[in-house]
């Protein structure tokens, strides 16, 4: 029993390291996923930006302050504070702009199991290096065959003509 136990007890030992390592490579494919839809907004890659997401139409949602609402009301009375859309309307608008946009991405946040994952973050959405909206932004993603998917997107949205910009998101 003693040569049995000997022989097992450093397999099951091995076990919570493999699942740590498993743990952490699913992190880091997170984390590039982040970075993917960074690098895409960046670089104009509406291809990229659109194999992030499982699929072409993901409940992509936005809900903007009441000040900042005010404001944009003076201007579209009808418009709402809540702001349904989709990643192919946002890649539309990157791609389209003769201007230079980028998202900024701050504190990021990763909880996950093997399957499931929930990645929030800060950030601040700049065209011509001039804020245009900042908040907090959080995604739903699924492992698929063996490739995280983007499957909710949802943020938070504040105008820097009403409520600054914070320091920590420029």
């Amino acid at each position: 029993m003693k040569k049995i136990l000997l022989a097992v007890m450093p397999l099951l030992l091995m076990v919570p390291a493999l699942a740590q390592t498993q743990s952490d490579q699913d992190k880091q494919q997170l984390l590039e996923v982040v970075e993917t839809f960074r690098k895409s907004i960046i670089n104009k890659d509406s291809v990229s930006f659109k194999q992030l997401f499982l699929y072409d139409s993901i409940p992509w949602i936005g809900i903007t302050d009441e000040k900042s609402m005010a404001f944009v009301r003076k201007h579209y009375p009808d418009k709402k504070a809540i702001d349904p859309s989709s990643y192919k309307e946002f890649i539309k608008f990157v791609v389209s702009s003769k201007s230079k946009v980028e998202e900024k991405f701050f504190d990021v946040k990763i909880e996950h199991d093997p399957l499931i994952a929930s990645v929030t973050f800060d950030y601040s959405l700049w065209v011509d290096e001039k804020p245009q909206n900042w908040g907090k932004e959080s995604w739903e993603l699924l492992k698929v065959d063996g490739k995280w998917k983007i499957i909710l997107v949802s943020y938070s949205s504040y105008l820097p003509q009403v409520t600054p910009v914070p320091a920590n998101l420029k």
